[in-house]
């Protein structure tokens, strides 16, 4: 039935590609099918057509009479370029194009994916919603939209059996995947859809490239993955670098490790421009700081393929690391030599044994002991002046290898990745799965399987990663060490081509290695005492500037709205519309001023008369009142627009919507922004206040909260509750450090 209403419909209105015999427009529009009435979803579409007045496009297959495609490209929305019909050449003729896929700005997705190896004019392309939406519901359709779409898709994906199903959107990976997982942790990992029977891979659509030309890199990234999986797929010769990694769980095997590290002639891996050799490094706990965390692994790498875990606490956050009592004992009279002079060394049977002193000690001591133990064990090798470190965001794992294992943390990185990409690209990923390890390595996005376990298991994960099992965590923390020790090479060179090597080297990395560590370790002197004063002051500061703003804004709403009403209303007219002012803004009172006030005004009046109200107690985190004060009543022309990505309308210069017709403009809303205010300040002056007093009110909410105080009935006492910083300067604090100055404190930097 639903092909004869198709070809019925088709016979009575023509083709998209060709004129209508009824005369019907065949250039842009935005109408919607009937979404409420899902008998009439269309189920195939195999060429651009009208069914019921609305443009359908269908999926673009390049290849003439070929219907089965490996890649499948499934965006969410037609957009306005591809769904149009009619164009206008330069000379001014309007001919007749088809409505297809790919025409305008986002073909530039093709070129990017010819450059990974991804010839799109040999893959299928199509959209969700094969119809164009209008603007403001293009951003994000309505379920019951994306729904009427489902069924020609899935006629799609049925006729071409692609192996490989790459969703331009999240909404369209939604309605396929066989989980629910969020764009960030799903972008850039493979997925498995049983109702398509293909897999999937999530990333942003064409669109957003237009707006975000910065984004150029994160397709480069998705490309080279999704050409990298269609190859495994088809079975080829894929040079690849295997990953070996071992789990070290006691003292002789750790010992083995380090003798072998020492030992290797020629050295495998790489090496600095000095000639010292490079090791990666990671950590893996569980905890909010270095000092209170349990430090459950540390890993090394130093060769592209060969790693090293050292577990200390097993998934139970339980310690698991096997000592002998000998290394245990002589760790604890070291670490605790004033506590343990006497009894440690007590005879036993008559004999000068020493005494089982890991029995003698609390739990805490004999915890610190033991991580110490290890840390000697590794210190010939880590603390050798020609091993340098491979990390990313190392000041992470620098305070736990110094106050846990007693290494030393200072000069040894050689590079920081994360800070070192930075350097090569401000613009590009930071994360070190898909910024690092997709990026310049063969592991694809090795996290995948943690993400997944730690959306089943969140209440496992507050504080870490100490209950994460270790078949999914010790393969994460190994390819964690080998990623940056593999990007080494790539970003160094980059470094240099761009003649920054010696910038990064000599100020960029000591500042983000040495000196972040530094502050994560010994903190930075608050002096309580004085920001408490500070505090006071600014708030006092603050209600003044905001009473003072208050009474100048109202100030002049009177004086504005008395000037209108001599320029604006007769003599007669004045006295009623004064007691117009003294009342409410309502239907009523707006009618007593339509006999003395031009009909057409009634609309501004109505904005000059409610801010009047409004100005008595002037919200100015009130974008509406902001947005009624400075554009209706002061008449200043706004700069640009609110970004309304919902809707579908990204911010733009207001002379750009000055240029489009009046109901086009309506869409539109004026920004009020920081940005905004600072441009309009030499215009209004009123307006610089209100940037002084929004500086000294975002310093109070950020960093000098007020204390709540509220009453206990239950003890009968007043209990004063600090917020923000405060809240954290009073609290106890196991990694702060009392300066002989009581007023002064050193906070750890998280």
């Amino acid at each position: 039935m639903q092909g004869s209403h198709e070809e019925r419909d088709d016979h009575r209105e023509g083709t998209a590609d060709t004129v209508s015999t009824n005369n019907r427009p065949l250039a842009l529009d935005e109408i919607e099918p009937p979404y409420e009435d899902e008998t009439k979803r269309p189920k195939t579409l195999t060429r651009p057509r009208h069914i019921d007045n609305v443009l359908y496009v269908a999926g673009r297959a390049p290849i003439d009479k070929q219907e089965e495609y490996d890649i499948m490209f499934v965006t969410t929305t037609v957009d306005e370029d591809e769904a149009t019909t009619m164009k206008t050449s330069t000379f001014g003729f309007t001919v007749s194009q088809p409505a297809e896929y790919l025409k305008g700005p986002t073909n530039i997705i093709k070129d990017i994916a010819l450059r990974c190896g991804i010839d799109m004019d040999k893959c299928y392309y199509t959209a969700l919603c094969k119809w164009l939406l209008p603007r403001v519901k293009r951003a994000r359709p309505p379920v019951k939209t994306l729904r009427w779409g489902m069924p020609i898709l899935m006629d799609e994906i049925k006729r071409c059996k692609p192996r490989i199903i790459v969703c331009l959107g999240k909404q369209v990976f939604d309605l396929l995947s066989d989980v629910k997982i969020g764009f960030q942790d799903a972008h850039g990992g493979w997925f498995w859809s049983t109702e398509a029977n293909a897999h999937l891979y999530v990333m942003y659509a064409p669109s957003t490239l237009i707006g975000k030309p910065d984004l150029y890199e994160h397709f480069r990234i998705d490309f080279t993955e999704i050409e990298r999986k269609r190859r495994i797929l088809d079975g080829g010769d894929i040079k690849d670098i295997p990953v070996n990694f071992e789990v070290i769980r006691d003292e002789q095997s750790l010992r083995d490790w380090v003798g072998m590290m020492q030992n290797l002639d020629p050295w495998p891996g790489l090496f600095d421009e000095k000639g010292r050799k490079l090791l990666g490094v990671d950590c893996e706990w569980h905890g909010k700081t270095f000092s209170d965390s349990n430090l459950r692994t540390i890993q090394f790498s130093w060769t592209e393929s060969d790693a090293v875990v050292i577990e200390f606490r097993n998934e139970k956050n339980e310690w698991s690391f096997e000592l002998e009592s000998a290394t245990l004992n002589t760790a604890l009279r070291a670490t605790h030599p004033a506590e343990h002079a006497e009894e440690g060394h007590r005879l036993l049977n008559g004999s000068c044994d020493y005494a089982p002193i890991s029995e003698m000690v609390t739990a805490q001591q004999n915890e610190v002991a033991r991580y110490k133990s290890v840390g000697k064990i590794l210190s010939p090798l880590c603390d050798d002046p020609d091993t340098m470190y491979v990390g990313h965001h190392y000041s992470a794992d620098a305070p736990y290898m110094s106050y846990w294992l007693g290494l030393e943390v200072y000069q040894k990185c050689a590079m920081d990745t994360e800070f070192a990409q930075q350097t090569v690209d401000e613009a590009s990923e930071l994360g070190l799965e898909r910024g690092i390890g997709m990026r310049y390595t063969t592991l694809g996005l090795y996290n995948q399987e943690l993400v997944m376990w730690k959306k089943a298991n969140k209440a496992l994960c507050e504080g870490g990663y100490g209950y994460v099992p270790s078949r999914i965590l010790h393969p994460y923390g190994a390819r964690d060490v080998i990623a940056p020790l593999r990007a080494y090479p790539f970003i160094k060179r980059q470094l240099e081509v761009q003649r920054l090597w010696d910038y990064y080297q000599t100020i960029h990395n000591p500042f983000v290695t040495d000196t972040f560590t530094n502050f994560v370790q010994t903190g930075l002197p608050m002096d309580v005492e004085l920001l408490g004063e500070l505090r006071e002051l600014f708030h006092f500061v603050r209600e003044n500037l905001e009473k003072h703003l208050k009474e100048r804004i109202h100030k002049e709403a009177k004086a504005h709205i008395m000037q209108k009403l001599m320029e604006e209303v007769p003599e007669g007219g004045i006295k009623l519309a004064l007691n117009v002012l003294n009342q409410q803004v309502t239907e009523a009172s707006m009618a007593l001023l339509k006999p003395v006030v031009n009909m057409e005004n009634i609309p501004t009046w109505i904005k000059r008369v409610q801010h009047f109200f409004d100005s008595s107690d002037f919200n100015i985190r009130s974008p509406d009142q902001m947005r009624t004060w400075l554009f209706d009543v002061e008449g200043l022309e706004p700069v640009k627009t609110t970004n309304q990505k919902a809707k579908g309308l990204p911010s733009m210069s207001w002379e750009k919507v000055l240029e489009l017709p009046p109901d086009r403009q309506k869409l539109y809303t004026p920004a009020v922004d920081k940005q905004t205010l600072q441009i309009l300040s030499s215009q209004l002056d009123t307006v610089n206040e209100l940037l002084n007093l929004n500086a000294v009110g975002n310093l109070c909410k950020a960093f000098l909260k007020e204390a709540e105080v509220w009453f206990d009935e239950e003890t009968g006492e007043e209990v004063v509750e600090e917020n923000g910083l405060f809240m954290w300067l009073t609290a106890p604090d196991a990694h702060g450090v009392t300066d002989p100055s009581p007023a002064i404190t050193r906070h750890a930097v998280s």
